[in-house]
């Protein structure tokens, strides 16, 4: 996971972020569309206000527009930084244990089901490219 944020975000000037500073601004999440089990969402801090967004489009668009900071997925977020359109900034006391399982009907069988679980990949490459700080 990388902690990014826009190139003119007031967080991505600092050289060394920490809880005082990063609080300061919005945390851009994505909501968890669990409906049966308990909703997870990444960590933030407790006096951090959290901004729940329904996709990465959205996300995306909230952190290259200065909105606030947030996690990714390094894989997506490498070729963004590499544009410049947004920066990667550390946390010393991040705490990255963030949990995933993904669950649906056994019996539905759908094309899109089927994309979605290949592309996400086996236990190894979904840990490595989804969850694994960089």
């Amino acid at each position: 996971m990388a902690l990014v944020m826009s190139p003119t975000h007031p967080c991505a000037l600092v050289d060394v972020l920490d809880e005082s500073i990063a609080s300061q601004y919005p945390a851009i999440c994505i909501d968890d569309t669990s409906r049966e089990l308990p909703k997870r969402h990444t960590e933030h801090y407790p006096q951090q206000r959290r901004l729940l967004l329904p996709n990465w489009f959205t996300a995306i668009e909230c952190l290259k527009g200065n909105v606030g900071i947030g996690y990714m997925p390094s894989h997506m977020a490498r070729p963004l930084v590499q544009q410049g359109l947004l920066v990667e900034r550390v946390l010393p006391d991040a705490k990255l244990s963030s949990e995933c399982c993904m669950v649906w009907r056994k019996h539905d069988n759908h094309k899109l089901l089927e994309w979605m679980v290949d592309y996400l990949g086996d236990e190894q490459q979904l840990y490595r490219d989804w969850l694994q700080s960089s």
